[in-house]
């Protein structure tokens, strides 16, 4: 929940102007926001349509935080539904991750086509 919670606060407590709404357990999106934060295993629930409320044309992008779980079949599903996961797509894929490498050994690349930024926990040892 926390998750949801941050980006949800930092929008609004920075005087933006954009509207925003949540997507989780009880909490229904306002489908007129125009940043919609929502939980993967909302949208991902087993007997649920929640993700099919959602029109793929509306979106502009997705971000995903904890980005290293993204190569996970319940991600995928997402991101094909939104047809966000073909070259040249046009809602593209933006993820953040302290975890680039995972222990399955699955690459992220899978799902993202380039890495922006990266630094090694040594770099970071060694930076103080």
């Amino acid at each position: 929940m926390e998750l949801l919670e941050q980006p949800y606060n930092h929008i609004i407590s920075n005087g933006s102007e954009l509207s925003i709404s949540l997507e989780q357990g009880n909490r229904h999106a306002d489908m007129s926001a125009d940043v919609i934060v929502a939980s993967v295993p909302t949208l991902e629930r087993p007997g649920t349509s929640r993700l099919h409320k959602y029109n793929p044309e509306e979106f502009k992008c997705i971000i995903i935080d904890e980005a290293h779980h993204a190569v996970s079949d319940s991600y995928v599903r997402i991101f094909e539904y939104f047809k966000a996961h073909v070259p040249n797509s046009p809602i593209p894929l933006i993820g953040f991750t302290a975890t680039a490498r995972r222990h399955d050994r699955k690459a992220l690349k899978a799902v993202f086509d380039i890495t922006s930024y990266h630094k090694s926990f040594q770099e970071m040892i060694d930076e103080k």
